[in-house]
């Protein structure tokens, strides 16, 4: 009887330890579980704050692009066309460099494998995307015309953590943006649009081109009165309106424009005074020389698209805006194009930035007396080494100030040449005594003109 008594408290007490054991390993679980649950909780939390702070960079980033494209070069987006970005419906973005191309110039991206230095972008170190291979890597990536940002794990595993979708190059508009001649007029006067009958460009042979304009537009002469479906056939007649009242009259050109230019005999060309909107006309050639035009207006995204021929000379024009030939790239000479504009006096920036076809700046500012001021960049872009022409540019500009844009040492010309090569640049400075680095100037850029 005392051995059963003493097996069943054996037991019992056997029973009571496996039960605290259940027990104990039970609140050892729960406290791993636990632990593990608060470990990638954090992991979690980690790699969101990094995601987070690399798609604030990007948004951030894409912001400055839009910036730079539509307000910093004073280019107006030429569509109304909408796109979804993080799912917030925005305007599509024209533009005339690629987002890639932009993260790049800033430092926030490798051109040539999209992987993004995160640390410049976002401006701390992060968690992630520290790898230097294509894994814990973030990456800018092309898709379909959009753009994406992906982190690779260390699988080389791809996550989408921002978008944008839309176009991203978008052609021009032509014909949806007016353009806007301001016209200074008595009770009486007759006006006569600058048209013409074509122009005439220099291929790449050194043949001149004619090419026939074309004309398809309706126009609103500013007085209330409306003349529609003005074309090649009609322009003749058409294009001209009389005025019963004086004043400021705008007059909006809306459809296809093809060459701004007064015939010799004109009426109203000396009644013309300021360009309000160049529009999108899908403008050819403009020619306005000898007018008394005195404004002009920097350019809408698509103005100039198809631009191929300018000329402004002997026009009294005070000031050249910013950005005016930005991207121009079907022209291929600047010969005259603000020749004897002796009221000219500031040259905006980036005047010609981009305009990488151009070969020929002859006489571009000559006898521009009162130009005092050129802005920064106005030739920035240009690819000057293929530049033919600089010779009598800034001619007799006595009264510029600054310093002078190194050209001469552009192209082939070097010291051991003594600058006389290519570009020519014979007598581009001469008379321009007030420049601040005017004793650097070469000899042959500043001597006196041939002729």
């Amino acid at each position: 009887m005392k051995k059963v008594k003493q097996e069943g408290i054996t037991l019992i007490a056997l029973v009571i330890t496996i039960i605290v054991l259940l027990i104990l390993a039970g609140v050892s679980i729960a406290m791993l579980t636990g632990q593990n649950g608060i470990l990638t909780q954090a992991n979690n939390a980690k790699i969101e704050q990094s995601h987070g702070s690399v798609r604030e960079g990007i948004a951030l980033a894409y912001n400055e692009y839009q910036i730079e494209i539509n307000t910093a070069s004073n280019i107006k987006l030429a569509s109304t066309e909408q796109v979804q970005i993080q799912g917030k419906e925005e305007k599509a973005l024209a533009s005339y460099s690629s987002f890639l191309d932009f993260l790049s110039q800033k430092g926030y991206a490798d051109s040539s494998t999209g992987i993004i230095n995160v640390e410049a972008l976002t401006g701390s170190r992060q968690s992630l995307g520290n790898g230097t291979g294509s894994s814990d890597v973030y990456k800018i990536e092309e898709n379909g015309g959009n753009y994406e940002v992906n982190y690779y794990d260390i699988n080389e595993t791809p996550q989408q953590i921002w978008s944008v979708k839309g176009k991203i190059e978008l052609e021009a508009d032509t014909g949806k943006e007016a353009l806007i001649l301001v016209y200074e007029v008595s009770a009486g006067d007759t006006i006569e649009l600058p048209h013409y009958s074509g122009w005439e460009e220099t291929d790449d042979s050194g043949d001149n081109i004619w090419h026939d304009s074309v004309y398809n537009f309706d126009v609103d002469w500013g007085d209330g009165e409306v003349t529609q479906d003005v074309t090649n056939d009609n322009i003749d007649g058409k294009a001209v309106h009389t005025y019963t009242t004086g004043g400021t009259k705008e007059v909006s050109i809306t459809g296809q424009y093809d060459v701004l230019e007064f015939s010799y005999d004109a009426q109203g060309k000396d009644k013309l005074v300021k360009v309000e909107q160049w529009g999108t006309t899908g403008l050819k050639s403009i020619y306005l020389i000898d007018t008394t035009l005195n404004e002009i207006v920097t350019p809408t995204q698509g103005s100039f698209k198809e631009l191929s021929t300018v000329r402004f000379s002997e026009t009294p024009l005070r000031e050249i805006p910013d950005k005016l030939f930005l991207n121009c790239e079907n022209i291929k000479s600047f010969e005259f194009c603000f020749d004897d504009c002796n009221n000219l006096e500031t040259v905006g920036e980036y005047v010609f930035a981009n305009c990488t076809n151009a070969t020929d700046f002859t006489a571009t500012f000559r006898r521009c007396n009162n130009l005092t001021t050129l802005g920064d960049g106005i030739f920035e872009g240009c690819n000057l080494d293929n530049v033919r022409e600089f010779t009598e540019c800034f001619h007799n500009c006595g009264s510029l100030e600054g310093s002078a844009p190194e050209l001469w040492l552009t192209g082939t010309n070097s010291e051991e040449n003594n600058y006389i090569a290519s570009p020519d640049g014979h007598a581009c400075f001469y008379g321009c005594t007030s420049l601040e680095n005017y004793d650097e100037i070469p000899a042959y850029w500043k001597a006196m003109p041939y002729g």
